[in-house]
Parts: C-alpha cells; structure tokens; sequence
C-alpha cells in the first residue's frame, strides 16, 4: 500500500469537501472565527465616541464639509472625499454598530469571493481553497475584524474591488468601482488591478506583443475605465464647485524620509508568503517575453508601494495590492500544472498563517504593530468589568 504525503491527503480531504454546495460558505465562516480566535474583533472593545467616529457622524451629517474645522495633518482630516459610507449611512439610517455589524459581515463575504473567483479562474476547489485560507491571514482579510475604532472602512473598498472582479455585467462592474473609489483613494488607484484582470482576463491565451492589444478592451475593462473618470470627474467638480479639498499634510513625498526605515517590514506585510508568486509571475511573463503583461503585473504595485511609504499607515496602503494575486493566479494556469500550482499555494499559505498579524505605522510605538487576541484580551477585561460597575 502505497502511502500518501501530508499535502495529497489534504488536497484530496479538500476535494470531499468542496462537493458540498454550501462548501465555500462553511469555509468563510470558519476562516472567520479563526480570525476572531486570532486576532480579536475590536467589537468587543467598540467606543464609538472616539474621533474617528465622531468625524464620520459629523460627515454624514455634512457630505460636502471639507472639513476644515480639523487639523490639516490629522489622519481625520483626509475623510473629505471617502463619501460611501458616509452616504450610505445617511440613506439606510444605519447607526455606529451597524455599520461595525457590516464591517464583520464584509469580512464573511471577502473570504467568499476569494473562493468563487479563484474557483472561476482554475476549476479547481483545492486552489481556490488554499488562496482564500491564505487571505485570510494577511491584514487584507482580517481588517474586517481590527477597523472599529479608526473608521477607515477598508474591508468595504477591498469587498467592493472584489465583486468588480467577480461580476460579468459592466453596469455592475462600474457600481462595484464607483463605490470603492468613493470608499478611499487607495481603492481609486486599486482599480487599476481590477482594470488589468479583466482585460487580461479576455487575453489570457494572448502574448501581449504590441500596444495594439491595448486597444481590444471589452465591456468590463470599458467599464472600469468610466468608473475612474466618472470618479476623476466629479471630485474636481465639487472641488471647483464646493471647494472641498484634502490637505496633504502627512501624505505626501516628504514622508518617505520618516517611512522608509519601515518600509523593508511594511511591504512584506502586503502579500507575505504570496509575494513569491507575485514575484513568479512577474518571471514568467519576461521567461516568455511577454513583457507588456510583465507590465501590467508590476506598475500598479509600484505606485500602490509607493504611496505606501507617503503615508504613515503602510501596511493598511499597501494592501491594496492583494487583488493582483487572482490576476497572476489567472495567468500561471497556462503555464504550470494543477499540482504544481497546489502546492505553490500551500507553500506561502503555510508562511502567511506562520507570520504573526503586523501592522505597520510609522508614527506608532512598535510595541503596538502586534494586534492578536492576545494583546487585547486586557482591554476586553477592563470594558466588562466597566459595564458590569
């Protein structure tokens, strides 16, 4: 008899599993207590008269405001523009703790479309699975669950960026696009990746040899093209019409001279394990002279690197950049095996699960970049004892 490794016995219990219809949504509830086990969601510790918030009701009360009243270098005062939960808010009635409520549930349904679309892209369950499980350890799965108190609302743009990817009909793709630029300006620039999987994904049996492919553009491609200019657009309206500006104070070049020490930490928090089959693709494509898809891979994740290091938040900029994970995983199909591919993603899967949760802020003690079940079960402590007093 022969026996068998530790990773085909997974890939085959994986494959039982994934059979079952509601498969994927058991996964994401799993992943998601395995976060909440991990990295405790700051419900627990849920203050919402703390500034962030503040500001937010302030915003939904004034969607315009510029916010002036505030200092210019404050974290706040960079809200001006982030109008989609503000207005969604202010449409549906939904208070703080709905808006936490969703944040959690925003969480649930990232892991699930992680799933859905690798398993669209590879038609295979094992590394649809493995990707997902490996979202879910990097801060891009698990800031549903640490964003209570800054309000920075993240998990919403990334769910959004990803629905734009997963869908297959252009107004819905534009919808999902509008709502995540107007979610952050990272996500804005984000679009660039969602632009790139589905132009990439029409020429994906392609060499891109010329900028004549770049102007075979489908609906969905088109698409995320208006979004951005719809978005372009009316921000210099209400610029020009409202006055509404964002200070740069604190986000600009000058930065980079307080950032960079980070910088080597923070840009491996983005993707950790997976920045080797970001690394790998981006080969492959030059092993192949493919070099305008090579292109395609590396500019947006330059200028997202970036602006990462013009911010103090890097890991939160930074990640952004997970999306460019289904575009290469998109490509490799056609040119390694379904094996090799498994145990590639089990491999930095493994890695990302290892690696402690890490968030990188310049302007924070490092003492605090930790953010695990552990360090804040004090806090937990101290908010029951206050309820119960």
């Amino acid at each position: 008899m022969i026996r068998q490794s530790f990773s085909e016995s997974l890939f085959l219990y994986i494959e039982k599993k994934s059979v079952n219809k509601y498969y994927p949504y058991f996964l994401a509830l799993s992943l998601l207590l395995l976060s909440w086990l991990l990295v405790f969601t700051n419900i627990l510790v849920f203050y919402p008269v703390v500034l962030g918030w503040q500001v937010l009701l302030f915003k939904v009360d004034n969607l315009t405001s510029s916010l002036t009243h505030l200092e210019e270098y404050s974290w706040v005062a960079k809200k001006v523009f982030r109008l989609t939960i503000p207005f969604l808010m202010k449409v549906f009635s939904v208070g703080p703790l709905g808006v936490v409520i969703f944040q959690v549930l925003t969480g649930y349904f990232i892991f699930i479309l992680a799933y859905k679309i690798t398993l669209k892209l590879t038609d295979d369950s094992v590394q649809a699975t493995l990707l997902t499980i490996g979202i879910a350890f990097l801060y891009f799965g698990r800031a549903a669950f640490f964003d209570q108190r800054f309000t920075w609302f993240d998990s919403f743009a990334w769910l959004f960026l990803l629905s734009a990817m997963y869908s297959r009909r252009y107004i819905i793709v534009f919808l999902f696009c509008t709502l995540a630029a107007w979610t952050d300006e990272r996500a804005f620039i984000a679009l660039s990746l969602v632009f790139a999987f589905h132009f990439l994904n029409s020429n994906n049996d392609k060499k891109l040899i010329s900028v004549n492919h770049l102007l075979k553009l489908n609906s969905l491609s088109i698409s995320v093209i208006l979004a951005g200019i719809s978005y372009l657009s009316l921000r210099f309206f209400l610029a020009y019409k409202l006055d509404m500006h964002t200070p740069n104070e604190g986000a600009n070049l000058g930065m980079v001279k307080e950032t960079f020490i980070y910088a080597q930490i923070g840009f491996w928090t983005f993707l950790e394990g997976f920045w080797v089959v970001f690394i790998l693709g981006v080969l492959v494509a030059i092993k192949y002279k493919d070099y305008l898809r090579a292109v395609f891979f590396t500019l947006p994740i330059l200028v997202l690197s970036i602006v990462s290091i013009c911010v103090e938040d890097i890991t939160r900029s930074g990640s952004y950049i997970v999306p460019i994970i289904f575009v290469i995983i998109q490509y490799m199909q056609h040119k390694y095996q379904q094996v090799t591919l498994r145990i590639i993603l089990l491999f930095f899967t493994i890695i990302s699960f290892i690696y402690p949760p890490i968030f990188v802020v310049s302007s924070w003690p490092i003492s605090s970049w930790l953010y695990s079940t552990f360090k804040i079960f004090p806090d937990i402590i101290n908010t029951v004892f206050g309820l119960i007093n």
